[in-house]
């Protein structure tokens, strides 16, 4: 059902880089992305990891995640300087909703 909610979602956009979801406790359950060229995360990796854990240079407040499972409002358009885990940095366009 998440899969297909998640597919659902790419029907709303023309052009996006990846879709990542998280469950209430900020862990992902869902990833994929269209740029593995600017983004060399793979799903199989970060599945049922906290989202701090991946991103280790973000704090909870700095999380546009985090802040929408909070908050339970949208946020758009968001830039975030983003490391991963494995010292890759991404300077991302977040849209982050809840569902």
């Amino acid at each position: 059902m998440l899969k297909r909610y998640a597919e659902q979602l790419l029907n709303l956009y023309n052009y996006i880089d990846g879709i990542m979801v998280a469950n209430t406790k900020g862990e992902v359950e869902y990833f994929i992305t269209f740029r593995p060229d600017i983004n060399h995360l793979k799903e199989s990796e970060i599945l049922g990891k906290h989202i701090l854990d991946i991103y280790p240079n973000l704090s909870e407040e700095e999380s546009s995640i985090l802040n929408v499972l909070k908050t339970g409002r949208p946020i758009f358009n968001q830039r975030q300087n983003l490391f991963t885990y494995k010292g890759q940095g991404i300077n991302a366009i977040n849209n982050t909703m809840p569902i």
